[in-house]
């Protein structure tokens, strides 16, 4: 761990802005990663997800809390959902 603190000590800032981009599933992995570097690294991150079509209601209500207890700021970006999972079931239905 101390040698963590001194790899991102150089992307530190100093007046509370952003530090970090964190890549936020709201899977297992990812709300561990979210947690480590906002309480363990004690960095300023930015959570960002990408819904490509699988990202239930239930995931972005878990996503929300995870953010929301960490107070960590959450972007999330869809496109055409319809379009995307209309797609996602051409390719599952062609067996």
């Amino acid at each position: 761990m101390e040698e963590l603190f001194k790899l991102v000590e150089p992307y530190r800032k100093k007046d509370g802005i952003p530090d970090v981009l964190i890549p936020f599933s709201g899977g297992r992995g990812s709300t561990l990663t979210l947690h480590l570097v906002k309480k363990e690294l004690r960095l300023n991150p930015i959570a960002f997800t990408y819904d490509w079509g699988m990202v239930t209601d239930l995931a972005r209500r878990n996503i929300a809390r995870a953010c929301g207890q960490l107070g960590v700021e959450h972007i999330i970006v869809s496109a055409d959902i319809k379009w995307k999972r209309n797609n996602i079931g051409k390719i599952f239905s062609r067996g």
